[in-house]
């Protein structure tokens, strides 16, 4: 990962068996777009969610082990604009995590 990048690095694996991810945004029921963009190949996925008291659920998402990933949320299918992710008072576009198959233990991300 780049100095340069926006994203940030969540230095940590994630369960390769996953298939949901929870995401602190935004407020309840407001609609939201989560993209997760396989690193080396850049296949994307994208998720169209409702928030539900501030957070928002995403189902169905598939990552395979040992693979790079990036994820960032939008308000609006085909716009370009990233929300910022406040992680420890520092503004992110994006954050980058890799995957392992370490058991299931779901991911919140921040």
């Amino acid at each position: 990962m780049s100095i340069c990048s926006p994203c940030y690095d969540a230095g940590s694996y994630v369960d390769a068996c996953l298939t949901q991810i929870v995401y602190n945004i935004g407020l309840a029921d407001d609609t939201y777009y989560v993209w997760i963009q396989h690193n080396a190949t850049k296949k994307i996925q994208q998720f169209e969610v409702v928030s539900d008291g501030g957070f928002i659920l995403i189902d169905g998402v598939k990552i395979d082990p040992l693979q790079g990933y990036t994820i960032w949320v939008t308000q609006c299918q085909n716009c370009y604009d990233k929300l910022d992710l406040i992680i420890n008072a520092e503004s992110y576009k994006c954050i980058s995590f890799s995957t392992a198959s370490i058991g299931f233990n779901p991911i919140v991300i921040p």
